[in-house]
């Protein structure tokens, strides 16, 4: 655990994605927790050798699983964005109910899984004036419709939430890849010295080059395939092996950078593929309302 700023924590050495914590004088503000509950335990007790100050509020930068499946822990108010809420509705059918189930068991909270919905949503930006502290909530967008952003302008540093994945291949299954590319932009413009990423190490904006040139390179490529009437799967067949290689990885993780490849190429091919029949049903213009047959009485 690192303090970045005077009283603003961060954790990075949990796989499931960084967390921190600002201590505002009247509470801690948690942005996440780990996904695991012994990861969650632990994550108390770092917290707990810092600051005798209690935790009064969780920020949920993503609906996604790693960033949902242990919010129940806590016991306070949790933020969101809108779209997160109507998301993780799917978190109460059997299916997605029984996938927790199996990764949680062996854990001392076998069993007693439940979905903890937002309490709080916005759709723009929220600000809590808390104790000494002015923490604006944004909504980020891109790597998801829910993606948030927790941003200190006094302390000119901000949690970017998976709005930024620094110096690693990025998930992109739920991607809207041109607002993604939007609020990189959008991010790089604002007065920010320090970013902690969703994901990796913590940087500063020019971490954010990288990554623009992945989406960026990625939806070209994608397009021309598209054009060319290549299926998805031809698709993402040539362009997993021009992408392996964009950032470093363990050589242990190959097949989960594959699939991190994959499952970029088949959303942006989706995206396309959206865009293509929007563009058709537009050129054939408002369909004419259907007359309903009058029926002949018999009488």
């Amino acid at each position: 655990m690192e303090e970045v700023a005077p009283g603003v924590y961060v954790e990075t050495g949990y796989a499931s994605g960084n967390v921190g914590f600002i201590a505002t004088g009247a509470g801690l503000v948690c942005v996440d927790v780990p996904m695991l509950p012994e990861d969650v335990h632990r994550w108390r007790a770092q917290i707990e050798s810092v600051t005798d100050e209690p935790i009064v509020m969780l920020v949920q930068t993503d609906y996604d699983q790693e960033r949902i499946i242990s919010t129940y822990l806590l016991d306070v108010p949790i933020i969101a964005h809108d779209a997160a809420w109507e998301r993780m509705r799917v978190y109460s059918s059997d299916k997605v109910l029984n996938q927790i189930s199996e990764m949680l068991k062996g854990s001392d909270q076998t069993g007693k899984w439940q979905a903890r919905m937002p309490d709080i949503t916005f759709s723009e930006r929220l600000i809590l004036y808390k104790g000494s502290r002015d923490i604006h909530v944004l909504h980020g967008g891109g790597h998801s419709p829910a993606t948030c952003m927790v941003y200190l302008p006094e302390e000119n540093l901000i949690f970017t939430g998976d709005v930024v994945f620094c110096s690693m291949h990025p998930s992109m299954t739920e991607a809207e890849t041109k607002q993604w590319l939007s609020t990189l932009n959008q991010l790089r413009k604002m007065s920010v010295g320090l970013m902690i990423p969703g994901h990796g190490v913590c940087c500063d904006k020019e971490a954010t080059h990288a990554l623009s040139e992945y989406v960026r390179d990625m939806r070209a490529m994608v397009r021309r395939s598209y054009q060319s009437s290549r299926s998805k799967s031809e698709t993402s067949s040539a362009v997993i092996p021009e992408f392996m290689n964009a950032f470093l990885y363990d050589g242990r993780e190959r097949e989960r950078i594959r699939k991190l490849v994959k499952g970029g190429s088949d959303r942006i091919y989706d995206e396309y593929r959206a865009a293509a029949k929007a563009d058709a049903a537009r050129a054939r213009g408002p369909s004419r309302p259907t007359k309903a047959r009058r029926q002949r009485s018999h009488s």
